[in-house]
């Protein structure tokens, strides 16, 4: 029996170890390499039917992480990929596209608002710096600095990040606040304590959210150009995360989320 099973074991090692990036591009998104288009959308949490209302659909691919369709718009086509929340999951995904022909990578999320970004507004990463990992945050004596010390800033892609800027100023309207800078990725997001946030919005950051550094980073790795838009969904200074929006603030919220799909589509198709 014990002999048994450790052939067996030895066997699911083997194919593991054996496995290449391609079968497991095709494990995860649930279709081959080729499918993909040389520009991808990537989003942690917005459905993918916010994009759908823009655009030709075309066909879906669903896998064991990631889901998502191709777009069409004005005879251009770009691949819409949802990866879940978490930078493990959004890095692996950009990772993985290395064996597929994508060549750009517009990340599309929101994050908590710091130093005077508002509910609704828009911020274009120019970094993010490295504060993933879980367990770091809860250790016995813990403080924010610690992550600031062996943590490292991230950078987009410069270029493409400042096409996708200029798109946005054309745009947006007078209402709808732009802002480029730094923003944190943090590895929890009971992470963000009063204490910590402070201590990261005197460093100067912009927002905090779950995803860029890995994807960033992972873009970098990959060979592929990378650009983020994230709109504020949260003040977690002002207000505790979860709290309900005034109307105010759900109308700005809406309207951000809205135009998060349109703009980051528009953008990648080069519709306009």
């Amino acid at each position: 029996m014990e002999a048994d099973i450790k052939e067996r074991y030895d066997v699911q090692v083997g194919k593991a170890t054996t496995m290449d990036k391609q079968s497991l591009f095709n494990f995860c998104f649930g279709c081959s390499p080729a499918v993909f288009t040389d520009k991808v959308i990537i989003t942690p949490f917005l459905p993918l039917k916010y994009f759908k209302a823009h655009c030709e659909v075309g066909s879906a691919f669903r896998g064991r992480l990631y889901s998502g369709f191709t777009a069409a718009g004005e005879g251009k086509k770009v691949t819409v990929v949802y990866c879940g929340i978490g930078d493990r999951l959004s890095g692996d995904a950009v990772l993985l596209m290395e064996c597929a022909p994508v060549r750009e990578v517009v990340f599309a999320g929101t994050c908590g608002g710091l130093n005077g970004c508002g509910i609704g507004g828009f911020i274009v990463p120019e970094s993010a710096f490295d504060g993933e990992g879980f367990s770091r945050y809860y250790e016995r004596d813990f403080v924010i600095e610690k992550i600031f010390e062996t943590g490292k800033m991230v950078l987009a892609d410069p270029v493409y990040t400042e096409k996708l800027t200029c798109f946005l100023r054309e745009r947006l309207d007078k209402k709808t606040p732009l802002t480029k800078g730094a923003v944190f990725t943090v590895g929890s997001l009971l992470a963000e304590q009063r204490k910590n946030l402070l201590g990261i919005q005197e460093k100067g950051f912009k927002g905090i959210e779950m995803e860029l550094s890995a994807v960033f980073r992972a873009a970098e790795v990959a060979g592929i150009k990378a650009s983020g838009l994230v709109v504020v969904s949260d003040t977690p200074l002002e207000k505790k995360m979860g709290h309900k929006l005034d109307p105010c603030e759900k109308k700005a919220f809406d309207r951000g989320i809205k135009d998060l799909a349109r703009f980051s589509l528009e953008y990648a198709l080069g519709v306009g």
